[in-house]
């Protein structure tokens, strides 16, 4: 999503589409950095809504047109599990059976303390601040609605994949859910749940 926009943000004879990213601040708007942080970096992606109304300030911050994508939370920390795994677990759990994956996914979240809550980006003191929401699992067809509101071209089926490769296996999230690890993301995420209307 922030690389479909970016290049708005950017001298048009400049643009170079990559993942990762280092800040960029000029005439034409501000990118954030995206991967590894360096020191006085003022703005990065995912950055909590609060943080950024402050460096931005309240007028320009409120004046603005704010979007961002949510996702069924059930997916999201499957994919989550996923992403935090290392290079050779990964490629382990690729080629076991899926018995062992679904163990190991109920083991990660009887251990983890911290599952992939980011509702900061999108409310501040617990009030939504963002104006629209693309749903993940309708992802290109939103990002075409926005792009309308904007005002600015879209080209279908241009949307960029930069981290499909991390979750190697393709069984569906339901399938890694007992009915412990349900009960763990359904507390975890319940006010996504409730605000979007998501379901197992």
């Amino acid at each position: 999503m922030e690389i479909v926009f970016e290049k708005f943000c950017c001298p048009p004879d400049g643009y170079e589409e990559k993942h990762y990213r280092d800040e960029s601040i000029g005439p034409y708007g501000i990118i954030g950095t995206r991967g590894p942080r360096s020191k006085g970096d003022i703005f990065y992606n995912h950055m909590p809504a609060a943080e950024l109304r402050g460096k931005l300030g309240p007028e320009i911050f409120d004046s603005y047109f704010k979007f961002c994508v949510v996702r069924n939370p059930y997916d999201k920390v499957v994919s989550y599990f996923w992403h935090m795994l290392n290079d050779k677990e990964s490629k382990r759990l690729g080629d076991a059976p899926f018995d062992l994956v679904r163990t190991k996914f109920r083991e990660f979240l009887r251990a983890k303390n911290q599952m992939p809550l980011d509702r900061d980006v999108f409310t501040i003191n617990g009030d939504v601040i963002v104006d629209e929401f693309i749903r993940y699992e309708s992802l290109e067809p939103g990002v075409q609605s926005i792009c309308d509101k904007l005002g600015v071209a879209y080209a279908m089926g241009s949307l960029g994949r930069y981290k499909s490769g991390i979750r190697v296996r393709n069984e569906p999230f339901a399938d890694y859910y007992d009915a412990t690890a349900k009960a763990v993301v359904c507390n975890q995420f319940r006010f996504e749940i409730d605000a979007f209307g998501y379901s197992f």
